[in-house]
């Protein structure tokens, strides 16, 4: 894929690097990975080799703003291929002045002699997956790792020095109650983390989970999820970790930038099989198989598989869909070919419903808007991205 000839080339200040090693596949996860340990050498040197055509397709990577290594498991690595890693990303971009550098990691393959590298190879930020502290929640979800190696996990983040760090909890799943979710928060909350995710159990397609035949024994009902998230923003908050996206909760100054690049529709560079890029008109993904990206780079081929340019109206409404993520909320000068009168009209069911906040400027989900937030922006794009 190379850029329209009639479209400036985009600058690219963001880059996503997947690396698509785990010590087991869990159940609900969709994510490509792999854990056969056999491909990491040649996955390393692809990846090296794709940096080389991307550069020749986009010019040099500078001032890069963010970087987000993620799976897969890139903890799962031995130190000597984590270190490789670093090394061909080093060597491939050159970092902005105040940039982040975020990588994955889960508590059984995470060690301080690996934390102690990723500060070294210029790490600034680790996001480790905890999920539950309730042993039968972990066993349910099908992790490799224990509440003890969750501990132990948190235990060194809060003390390995990184600029910031994230943990990851679940809720909505089948089984586990308030008190379970409630001492997990406080568990993790006592390791003083700058910022949360925390995540609804969803069934997505590809997944173990998805074969089912009956999908939805996996999730909490409706009712029960919708407490728990209320919980958690509650808990979260009088945490110190304010709610700047549905899914996300950090301290002053903890937010993810990257992530944050993701929502306000950035452009950006994926790497690494599956891997998605963006230029701000078009999307383009990689190969998800990864002897054929490995194939492919090798032969100094892209491993792009397909491409697909957005039409006005999937542009509108990917803005609709990931502004309303966040709690800034839809800016209508973002949608110049909507007439804004209209649109606050067709939303005026929804604001006098308590879902959603309409203003002069924009609008943006209320505290019970963020509940059922999918509903509401579904509701939103047909109303608005017509």
């Amino acid at each position: 894929m190379t850029p329209s000839p009639e479209r400036a080339r985009p600058s690219f200040h963001h880059i996503y690097v997947h690396v698509p090693f785990c010590v087991s596949k869990c159940p609900y996860c969709d994510f490509h990975s792999t854990s056969d340990p056999a491909d990491r050498a040649i996955f390393l040197r692809a990846l090296e080799s794709e940096f080389r055509i991307r550069n020749e397709q986009f010019g040099p990577f500078a001032d890069i703003q963010t970087l987000y290594v993620g799976g897969g498991t890139p903890s799962c690595l031995m130190e000597n291929e984590l270190e490789a890693l670093g090394n061909v990303l080093r060597s491939s971009v050159r970092f902005a002045r105040d940039y982040e550098w975020s990588v994955e990691a889960n508590p059984e393959s995470l060690s301080s002699s690996k934390l102690g590298l990723m500060r070294a190879m210029g790490v600034t930020r680790v996001s480790v997956g905890v999920q539950s502290l309730a042993p039968a929640v972990l066993s349910f979800l099908g992790r490799a790792h224990t509440a003890a190696e969750a501990h132990s996990a948190l235990r060194l983040l809060a003390e390995a020095g990184f600029h910031s760090w994230n943990a990851d909890v679940m809720f909505g799943i089948a089984g586990q109650s308030l008190e379970m979710l409630a001492d997990t928060l406080r568990g993790v909350l006592a390791y003083d983390p700058p910022h949360l995710s925390a995540y609804g159990l969803t069934i997505e397609p590809g997944s173990k989970y998805a074969e089912a035949a009956d999908s939805s024994q996996f999730c909490a009902d409706e009712q029960a999820t919708a407490g728990q998230y209320e919980y958690v923003v509650a808990a979260l908050e009088s945490a110190g970790c304010a709610q700047y996206e549905v899914s996300n909760f950090a301290r002053p100054g903890h937010e993810c930038r990257h992530n944050r690049a993701y929502w306000a529709r950035r452009p950006y560079l994926g790497f690494g099989p599956s891997a998605h890029s963006f230029d701000g008109h078009a999307r383009w993904w990689n190969t998800r198989d990864l002897q054929t990206y490995q194939a492919r780079c090798l032969q100094g081929k892209t491993p792009t598989a397909e491409t697909e340019v957005l039409t006005p109206r999937e542009v509108r409404e990917e803005i609709v869909l990931l502004s309303l993520r966040t709690k800034e909320g839809l800016r209508w000068d973002s949608l110049p070919d909507v007439c804004h009168a209209e649109a606050r009209a067709a939303l005026r069911p929804l604001e006098v419903a308590g879902l959603l906040d309409v203003g002069a400027d924009g609008c943006r989900l209320s505290r019970r808007g963020f509940i059922v937030g999918d509903a509401v922006i579904r509701q939103m794009v047909d109303l608005v991205c017509v």
